[in-house]
């Protein structure tokens, strides 16, 4: 699984770069949410945050990417996991980036 997308490294365009999962991360995270009873009472409520990060390998192009080249960089892009989702953990992480308008427009290969 791939991401192909342009981007831009060493002030040059790449227009078929691949962008591959090489890393997840995730936690699991009690988060506050507080809401006002009324005036005087204010309610605090915990919900469970996942919070996930990937490190994407960003190579030149696919056939690059075949044939083991070392990527141009690698990126970090955090996202939050759904663990009730159809999707796994890694596809989330390729939806999550066609998401962020830097990356838009590209296509899974």
């Amino acid at each position: 699984m791939a991401y192909q997308t342009k981007t831009k490294k060493y002030q040059k365009e790449f227009p078929e770069a691949c962008f591959v999962v090489a890393n997840i991360s995730w936690k699991s995270i009690d988060d506050e949410l507080i809401t006002e009873v009324n005036d005087n009472v204010s309610k605090i409520e915990y919900i469970k945050v996942e919070e996930a990060s990937a490190i994407f390998d960003i190579y030149a192009d696919e056939i690059s990417r075949k044939n083991r080249v070392s990527p141009l960089h690698s990126v970090k892009i955090p996202f939050t996991y759904n663990k009730e989702s159809e999707f796994n953990i890694i596809q989330q992480a390729y939806n999550h980036i066609k998401t962020i308008p830097e990356f838009s427009g590209g296509k899974d290969i």
